[in-house]
């Protein structure tokens, strides 16, 4: 265990020895107060406004430099890590980076080189060639990401691969209230401490969104700063990151993560269904156990209550019919054989009655395998299928992993991807479905965590035209974040009670404006409007959820590393 701090601050633009003085001062009073490892904003040193390469070359830095020299005498003194942000000039080259760099005890440990370049720094800044990598310290493995690298789940995931403790996020964050939801992702979707420096002043046009904070591996706030400049200190716990970390990992290594699934964004696509405008819906409610007439009359009501507002899509939970069955002798007495079954002819006939269509969990057997499957039902029958492939712990008592592919279907409403909810904690099997050109993902779950994480009000002056500003209890939800991620619409059903945390919701390709409701009763509906279709041609889409800017921004090289 050792102490940590991370450092809001407010660079002033070009005064290079100004802010050095001040940021050294600083980490002097962070080492002075016990942190072991100390962490300053993206481009600290110099401020992040520039425009041009010529604009920025006075204040290039090599690594190692005058700079970076400052701070060692600081990690000497206290025996302690900083890593610190600067614009990097490779002298053999002549090009530029936005690097940071980790300096410890006896000098530089290593540098990163930025890889996911936000747009503005492409007018100066090379994409990094320096890999992903992760630093061996007396006070554990630390990886180093900057900024927009967390918008994308496979910098931190291939750093979590090679057993990072901590990643370190230093950052200009702006727009969205901070921590930022995806930081929290990152944290618990790879059982790692993530600590984010950032800055929380306004630059011409751009306010940056402060919130600098130390998460925890389970993907709650340690500490963290909202507004103005300060220091926020908190502790490590490696025993904490492994403990985490092996319960991620365990069940994401007998998933079916192909290359070819996750590496490009498909190429055929004047094929995309036309899609439409239309409202999806996701009914929330607590299956009575084994009770089957009393789930159906559950499922039938909500299909009414969807049809009356004009629903097209209803997605239920995972085992919405049966309830949680934790024997394999029980999961037996309720498997049916797919395609012709009782359950699916009845839910076929409640499709057609309401004019839409299903989707849900029941128990599949084939020959002597269960799988737990989510269905797809419309007014003609079965229209798809998926075997859950993540595993929770109640399945594990009597199903058979599933080992397909995760599988898409093309409707009226757009392409639509089938996933439980425990598929879409990893990033990987959304972003499987996410380069297929996936509109719509349902998540029919039955999952009691990670539970939204709350956050207060921010005092950082964002326009409320833009983001989310207010309390908020679910300022980080998981299956939102994976939506934002993908550029998808994920219709998140859960189970409510003694099983699932409830919390559904319905959300949208984007994280703001925050248009979506979440499930807050036991037994809830909650229906979101969405809109798959496209103004223009397919091969110009003017609709987030086509267009999929996050998605195809991805580095595709990363993939062979991934899997």
């Amino acid at each position: 265990m050792y102490k940590v701090a991370t450092i809001q601050f407010n660079s002033q633009e070009r005064k290079v020895d100004e802010n050095n003085e001040r940021l050294v001062k600083l980490c002097r009073e962070a080492a002075e107060n016990g942190a072991k490892l100390i962490v300053t904003p993206e481009m600290a040193t110099t401020g992040i406004g520039f425009k041009s390469r010529q604009e920025i070359a006075p204040y290039l830095q090599e690594v190692p430099g005058p700079t970076t020299s400052l701070y060692e005498e600081v990690t000497r003194e206290f025996d302690c890590y900083i890593v610190v942000g600067l614009p990097e000039i490779d002298p053999k080259t002549d090009v530029y980076y936005n690097t940071s760099v980790l300096i410890g005890p006896d000098g530089i440990v290593g540098k990163y080189r930025k890889t996911h370049l936000y747009a503005p720094e492409t007018r100066w800044a090379a994409p990094g060639n320096t890999g992903l990598p992760v630093f061996d310290t007396d006070i554990g493995k630390i990886g180093c990401l900057i900024c927009m690298d967390y918008i994308y789940f496979e910098p931190a995931r291939i750093m979590a691969l090679q057993a990072a403790d901590v990643l370190v996020n230093i950052s200009a964050w702006n727009i969205e209230k901070c921590p930022a939801p995806t930081w929290f992702s990152r944290a618990w979707e790879n059982g790692v401490y993530v600590i984010a420096s950032n800055r929380s002043d306004k630059i011409g046009k751009t306010q940056f969104s402060g919130g600098s904070a130390i998460i925890n591996p389970d993907g709650s706030i340690q500490q963290y700063i909202d507004a103005g400049e300060g220091t926020v200190l908190g502790e490590i716990d490696l025993n904490v990151v492994q403990k985490e970390r092996k319960t991620r990992f365990e069940e994401r290594k007998k998933s079916p993560y192909l290359v070819n699934q996750l590496l490009h964004m498909t190429e055929d696509r004047y094929a995309l269904p036309k899609g439409k405008k239309a409202a999806i819906a996701a009914f929330q409610f607590e299956p009575i156990p084994l009770n089957r007439e009393e789930n159906f009359a559950k499922i039938e009501q909500a299909a009414n209550d969807a049809a009356n507002e004009r629903t097209k899509l209803l997605v239920l939970p995972e085992l919405a019919i049966t309830g949680v069955v934790k024997d394999r002798p029980t999961a037996e007495n309720f498997a049916v054989e797919l395609p012709e079954c009782e359950e699916i002819t009845r839910l076929t006939e409640i499709a057609k009655q309401n004019q839409l269509m299903i989707v849900l969990g029941l128990i599949e057997k084939e020959q002597d395998h269960l799988f737990n499957t989510i269905v797809m039902v419309d007014e003609n029958g079965l229209h798809g299928k998926y075997r859950k492939v993540h595993l929770n712990e109640y399945d594990l008592h009597w199903a058979n992993p599933g080992q397909e592919e995760f599988p898409f279907f093309d409707t009226e409403l757009g392409r639509i991807g089938l996933l439980s909810g425990d598929d879409c904690k990893y990033g990987e099997s959304a972003m499987s479905l996410a380069v297929q050109s996936v509109d719509i993902i349902t998540a029919s779950a039955c999952v009691s965590g990670p539970k939204p994480v709350p956050l207060q009000a921010t005092e950082v002056p964002l326009s409320s035209e833009e983001t989310f500003l207010g309390d908020d209890d679910a300022h980080w939800h998981l299956w939102r974040a994976r939506a934002v991620e993908t550029n998808t619409f994920i219709a998140f059903a859960n189970q409510s009670g003694k099983a699932g945390m409830g919390c559904s919701g319905v959300f949208g390709p984007y994280d703001w404006p925050r248009e979506e409701k979440i499930a807050c009763n036991n037994e809830e509906l909650v229906i979101y409007e969405v809109d798959t279709s496209s103004a223009n041609d397919d091969f110009f889409p003017n609709k987030k959820v086509r267009v999929k800017e996050n998605v195809r921004s991805r580095i595709p090289h990363l993939y062979h590393q991934l899997v």
